[in-house]
């Protein structure tokens, strides 16, 4: 469930940097566009805010084996912390292809892992045909399935930790393809793992704390359980002006519950590194976000009728918002 506030932040991630872009200025499409993009877009921490998008973005199999093969790859990263991965794949097999799912890392120069997203596509009619091992926020529609030798893309959004720099290249851990036989196949690479990602966004009636700075940033890290649930706030950054809004962010965040972070697929307690960002105007001022390392954003901010709440965000994810 997707609308309301974010009318949209989404022309922002068709790659598009407005100066001092606000919530009601941007766009209502959140799906990037791959038309007018240069190969390798970046104005990481540059005063118009944040974006990243590259074009044949260099790609590799981490898993044993594999069931396609990608003849393109793109990806665009978001001030928001939203990763749209977008991959054009062949399938080599001799049967059509229903359903297709990976888990794709996104690497620095260094090769270490700076985000991770999972994307998923089905042909009409097969959408439950197969049953993944982790959620996915959108599945990639295809009009019927995936003939052998033919190609098909394989993309959507996934929100989780806000980059501060480009990654440079791309490696997928995991795959599952079902066929229209009813086989399927399952790929992996030894250790691959799945951020956590919101189950349910709760809807807020509490007032936002008043903030002496707008934005008010706190560095902090979010324990979750292997059921998805909200354990506590540890290693906030305190200053004299915001324990009282650490106190009420926690209050907030116990009502969440997440998709628990995956390890080999199984679920596992996990920490996630969090900026909290509080803000005192209802329509925020996103490019004033400045980050020193990356970190998943959890946004707070006035609703235009003061006396009716705050609202709250994990990324585009946003009050109301359930993932199955």
């Amino acid at each position: 469930m997707r609308c309301s506030w974010l009318l949209a932040l989404g022309t922002f991630i068709a790659i598009q940097i407005y100066p001092r872009a606000t919530v009601q200025d941007l766009g209502h499409d959140r799906q990037p566009s791959g038309n007018d993009t240069a190969a390798h877009d970046n104005k990481a921490g540059s005063a118009e805010g944040y974006y990243c998008r590259i074009s044949e973005m260099p790609i590799s199999w981490g898993t044993h084996g594999r069931p396609v093969e990608i003849v393109h790859s793109d990806a665009a990263f978001t001030e928001l912390g939203t990763t749209w991965p977008a991959l054009d794949v062949r399938n080599t097999q001799a049967s059509p292809i229903t359903n297709l799912a990976f888990v794709v890392e996104y690497l620095d120069s260094q090769r270490h892992k700076v985000t991770t997203a999972a994307i998923a596509a089905a042909a009409a009619g097969y959408e439950k045909a197969a049953r993944l091992p982790f959620s996915v926020e959108s599945i990639e529609a295809w009009k019927e399935p995936l003939g052998p030798g033919k190609t098909a893309r394989v993309a959507g959004p996934y929100d989780s930790v806000r980059t501060i720099t480009c990654p440079e290249a791309a490696r997928i851990t995991f795959a599952l393809a079902r066929f229209k036989n009813g086989t399927v196949q399952q790929y992996a690479a030894d250790g691959w793992s799945v951020p956590p990602l919101p189950r349910f966004v709760p809807e807020l009636t509490a007032a936002c704390p008043v903030v002496q700075k707008n934005p008010t940033q706190i560095q902090a890290r979010i324990r979750l359980s292997s059921s998805g649930d909200v354990i506590g706030i540890s290693r906030p950054v305190l200053t004299r002006d915001n324990p009282d809004q650490v106190t009420w962010i926690a209050t907030q965040m116990r009502q969440w519950k997440f998709q628990p972070a995956l390890l080999d697929g199984q679920p596992h307690e996990d920490d996630l590194d969090v900026e909290f960002v509080l803000y005192g105007d209802p329509e925020p001022n996103l490019a004033a976000i400045s980050l020193a390392s990356p970190a998943t954003l959890v946004v707070f901010f006035p609703r235009k009728d003061f006396s009716r709440g705050c609202i709250e965000s994990f990324g585009f994810l946003h009050e109301a918002t359930t993932i199955p």
